[in-house]
């Protein structure tokens, strides 16, 4: 008989944590295991992509007007009340893919025999986001996380955060790097760009995420005012939607920033990827940086902040260009590399050289191996240099 396996997400958004989950789910061997994902909202932009031999749930229904309801509700609810109301079968493995309110779901599971698994996406110590949801309570959510047999980390500096935060009394902590799908990124970015024309005589700057604060967007256009000043040409294409939208519009009105483009959510945001000089992370705080590996594997040179994901990834500046997490090292470094045309064919080589790390197939298996019969809990901690 194939074993019950659950996974529960919050949505089907458009973030980087949506997109890894339906790399996983859509190229797992299914025929091993009886899958269901669940999603707590009933909507997003990916939904659509999910394979269709999965069978798929959703807690709450997405309904105009009452949404907010929905969302408060979550909020302040107990998890077990939650889990009562949205999980109604038995499964062999429950897992939690994304910290917050899944791991609070999840946690309070009533299933005595279920398999229970956490995924953590980013440094929790950086960005406790999820404090809210458990009622700014960091002993509560350190019990819930208790529950679980595995709690897996999408990089190291992640799993380090997590022990920051909560404590080093987990033995059951493990690392697993997110699958990429390197061949599907290339073929879609040799699609054609047809809405907007790359700039002529001009280097092309280009980032890639969610608006919010914590991709530190805002910190960006303010670099961007300081190398305007200094009479630098460049264009930068900002890729993505998100509720600081109105905040960067009104900076780039402020500051007149008319080489700075909003193109928001794409499709296909890897052709438009692949037109640029340089990949940007503004980043506060990541855990694995998705955006960043896909532009290493298209060939983009990378300048990044220094913060959890994308240190690991470009192994602590050996594979691209990281500058301290400030608005003023950010300004320092591009105004460097764009002013330095060997420092950036340099990193160009050096993203060439990390495309093998990449490997969506080894992950993917690496991951399956969590749900074995026989599989044994092992400390590991991936060498990033390979």
């Amino acid at each position: 008989m194939k074993k019950k396996i659950l996974f529960l997400i919050e949505s089907f958004a458009s973030g980087g944590v949506e997109k890894v989950f339906i790399d996983l789910i859509n190229n797992m061997d299914i025929n091993k295991y009886d899958v269901t994902v669940m999603s707590i909202w009933d909507y997003g932009v990916r939904k659509k992509d999910l394979r269709k031999d999965v069978k798929y749930k959703s807690i709450f229904p997405n309904i105009k007007g009452i949404s907010r309801v929905f969302h408060n509700f979550v909020e302040k609810s107990d998890g077990k009340l939650l889990y009562k109301l949205g999980i109604r079968e038995k499964y062999d493995i429950e897992i939690a893919f994304i910290e917050g309110r899944a791991t609070k779901i999840i946690g309070a599971s009533t299933n005595p025999n279920s398999r229970k698994i956490a995924w953590v996406h980013i440094d929790l110590a950086q960005g406790h986001w999820t404090s809210k949801v458990f009622r700014e309570s960091t002993e509560l959510e350190k019990n819930y996380y208790k529950k679980f047999n595995d709690i897996v980390f999408v990089s190291n500096s992640a799993k380090e955060g997590f022990i920051k935060l909560f404590g080093d009394d987990f033995d059951n902590l493990q690392v697993k790097y997110n699958p990429i799908i390197a061949d599907d990124v290339i073929r879609k970015s040799q699609e054609i760009v047809d809405d907007i024309e790359k700039p002529k005589d001009k280097k092309l700057l280009v980032t890639s995420g969610r608006l919010v604060s914590q991709k530190g967007y805002e910190s960006l256009l303010e670099v961007c005012n300081k190398l305007n000043n200094d009479k630098l040409d460049y264009e930068l294409w900002v890729l993505g939607e998100g509720w600081a939208r109105p905040k960067l519009e009104e900076l780039i009105d402020k500051y007149k920033l008319n080489n700075v483009k909003l193109l928001g959510f794409k499709e296909n945001p890897y052709k438009y990827i692949k037109q640029g000089d340089l990949f940007v992370c503004s980043s506060k705080n990541e855990g694995f940086s998705l955006v960043i590996a896909e532009a290493m594997i298209l060939g983009l040179p990378v300048i990044s902040t220094n913060c959890s994901g994308p240190n690991e990834l470009l192994n602590f500046g050996e594979y691209g260009f990281m500058v301290e997490n400030t608005e003023e090292a950010l300004y320092e470094g591009l105004k460097e590399i764009l002013n330095n045309r060997e420092k950036l064919k340099y990193y160009i080589e050096k993203s060439k050289k990390r495309v093998n790390f990449f490997n969506y197939k080894d992950r993917i298996s690496d991951i399956e191996r969590l749900f074995s019969n026989d599989y044994k809990f092992q400390d590991e901690c991936y060498n990033t240099s390979l």
